[in-house]
């Protein structure tokens, strides 16, 4: 099982004013970390088949106004090193999309590490 969460931004706070989460299994052909003496980084591409989307929405406080909202959906995300993207729809037609550019934060680990 794996999640997959986009979080929108409130303009002009440091709270997300919503947030979108797919969820499913990844495909079986896909190694999920690729391990060498005892360190692991992800294996890219990695492919989600979603069974399920939850929505949230917050108020300007950061503050949840309503519980999740968990939906059943089929659909896909492919996840790279430097995107996400995701998509689903449910049954009555309803659709969801999300991409995301990813920040490398490869020399930030390694800097921590060094420091321990």
């Amino acid at each position: 099982m794996l999640r997959v969460r986009f979080i929108n931004g409130l303009t002009g706070s440091r709270y997300a004013s919503e947030e979108l989460t797919f969820a499913g299994l990844l495909l079986q052909q896909d190694q999920p970390m690729h391990c060498r003496s005892g360190s692991c980084q992800p294996s890219w591409p990695l492919r989600l088949q979603v069974h399920g989307v939850a929505t949230r929405r917050f108020d300007p406080r950061g503050i949840a106004d309503r519980l999740p909202h968990n939906q059943l959906a089929r659909g896909s995300c492919k996840l790279e090193a430097q995107q996400l993207e995701c998509q689903a729809s449910d049954r009555s037609g309803q659709r969801w999309e999300a991409v995301a550019q990813l920040q490398n934060t490869a020399s930030r680990q390694e800097t921590s590490n060094g420091n321990n």
